[in-house]
């Protein structure tokens, strides 16, 4: 097929309306920057947008990240007033809580100049709410509907609100004072889970087996992360029984993860919580879903007091806002340990899984760069790995990992001449067929972000290990993981071009495929009948 650009096409209000959802969670919540949104948006869900557009809807929307001076003004002599009345007060922006916190740090990393501002406006407002309230006293008798109307226009602007907390359920209880103060969960659950996986990495390698992979446990992962992405595939381009029926399948192989405890078993588990909250609107109570079920399935499995159970229960708590940060640094400490205990960082599973962190901004670009910098050094001097065809396989899944690197830091020209080197410039047949589907996948979003939906749907073709006889049923018997997670993707492309009846087919072929693989819905969830 010859490659042909094609023009984006730019979102249109219906999905502006549908991704509205995705798009604050993704600015507000995991804390992207508006290039990143921008990008992920793309990538993920073919959603086109400049960042002017992004920002007259954020605009209108109410949507804001960063507080401004003459805001925290207002808020601390909302307070400020309250306070004198004896009333707590809990503050919200445009219907989104702000906590005490973040207006600290807000006020310490401002100059002297815009303190004063900020205490000039608290003063003003002082003032204005004292006259306000003299004229309101001496007039309340004879004209309440003025004190009235006068109130109203001293309210707050710009979205602010100042209200009384709900009570606890521990308030009525707690009257004295305590002894002493609790540490937020901000600040604790960042370090009780460093804790616990210092407990859980120590223990397993006292016991040496945490580090030394169960025969069963490659393939097993490799399909359990796959069902997750296909699940997400699913769901996104609205397949929306078939999605839900490889959710189910996901949640029954988990236990079977929980017991033989892989030593990706954390990082994927944080990657899959992520990778469900990016499905859209109801992606994050899928992934708050999941965190319950893989917390309370822990308990189960491992007891009540097993460090993974205690870190599950860990990661429900935290909340999405502060989620990112702590899930960040506790995959890096546990893939540095695991580096430190063992040839951990050249095995192909921990290769393949770099991109995935650093999507995520679980794991920096340029410490993954490193990261790819020393795998690849080692795996061209260990002698331990005696096998040419597993250092070979292995040198090229970091090469197309480290390709995946230049992408994310936006140098595609870069990405590009390193998947070159990797399958074009190879002697036919040598080139590992996941890693040539990978690099496959790398050009096709590259070509996407271009806006060359021809050169990416020739990306996704090669891409997908299709038969050459069309016998979709057989081709999914074999390459099943591969040909799931693409096809619904390269329908969506061919739809948005125009090829409509060349998206009928690739429709056709996957219907085709997912019946004789699953059989139906109920037996896609069945680990018996089903050796996904």
């Amino acid at each position: 097929m010859a490659s042909t650009a094609v023009c984006k096409k730019w979102a249109s209000p219906d999905d502006w309306a549908r991704y509205r959802g995705t798009i604050t969670a993704l600015y507000l919540d995991r804390a992207k920057t508006l290039r990143d949104v921008k990008r992920i948006m793309e990538l993920e869900y073919f959603f086109y947008a400049t960042e002017k557009m992004y920002k007259s809807k954020f605009n209108k929307w109410g949507v804001q990240k960063n507080l401004k001076h003459h805001q925290v003004g207002e808020l601390l002599s909302l307070q400020n007033r309250r306070a004198a009345e004896g009333k707590a007060s809990e503050v919200f922006i445009h219907g989104r809580r702000v906590d005490e916190a973040r207006l600290n740090s807000y006020l310490n990393r401002q100059p002297k100049a815009r303190r004063r501002q900020i205490e000039e406006t608290i003063a003003a407002s002082a003032v204005s709410a004292s006259s306000v309230s003299s004229a309101s006293a001496s007039s309340a008798a004879s004209s309440p509907s003025e004190t009235s109307t006068d109130a109203r226009q001293k309210r707050p602007t710009e979205g602010i609100l100042c209200r009384t907390p709900s009570p606890g359920p521990r308030l009525a209880r707690a009257q004295s004072i305590p002894k002493r103060l609790e540490s937020p969960d901000s600040l604790r659950l960042p370090e009780e889970c460093l804790q616990i996986m210092q407990t859980y990495i120590g223990g397993s390698d006292d016991a040496h087996f945490m580090w030394e992979t169960n025969p069963g446990c490659p393939n097993l992962v490799t399909e359990w992360y796959s069902q997750i992405v296909i699940a997400k595939n699913l769901l996104v381009n609205g397949l929306t029984a078939q999605g839900f029926s490889m959710v189910s399948a996901c949640y029954e192989r988990y236990r079977e993860m929980l017991q033989l405890q892989h030593p990706l078993l954390v990082v994927d588990t944080a990657i899959a919580m992520f990778k469900l909250s990016a499905v859209g609107m109801g992606g994050r109570e899928l992934a708050d879903g999941f965190v319950s079920y893989a917390a309370e399935m822990a308990q189960i499995v491992l007891g009540a007091c097993h460090p993974l159970t205690l870190l599950f229960r860990r990661f429900r708590r935290a909340g999405w806002a502060g989620l990112t940060v702590y899930i960040s640094n506790l995959v890096q400490y546990y893939l540095r340990a695991a580096r430190i205990a063992s040839r951990f960082d050249t095995e192909l599973g921990v290769l393949h899984i770099y991109p995935k962190l650093v999507y995520y901004g679980l794991v920096d670009v340029e410490a993954a760069k490193t990261f790819y910098r020393s795998a690849l050094a080692k795996l061209a001097t260990d002698p331990d790995r005696t096998g040419q065809g597993e250092r070979r396989r292995g040198t090229q899944q970091a090469r197309c990992s480290m390709a995946w690197m230049h992408f994310y830091d936006g140098r595609c020209a870069d990405a590009v001449a390193v998947v070159e080197g990797v399958i074009f410039d190879a002697r036919e047949g040598e080139v590992d067929p996941l890693v040539e589907i990978d690099c496959c996948q790398l050009l096709e979003c590259i070509a996407r972000q271009r806006g060359d939906y021809g050169w990416a749907i020739d990306m996704l073709y090669r891409g997908i290990p299709l038969r050459d006889d069309g016998d979709t049923k057989a081709a999914f018997r074999e390459s099943h993981r591969k040909i799931a997670r693409r096809l619904p993707y390269l329908e969506s492309l061919l739809r948005r071009v125009g090829r409509l009846e060349e998206a009928d087919v690739v429709r056709k072929r996957f219907d085709d495929g997912w019946i004789e693989l699953c059989g139906s819905a109920e037996g896609l969830a069945g680990r018996k009948r089903l050796a996904l």
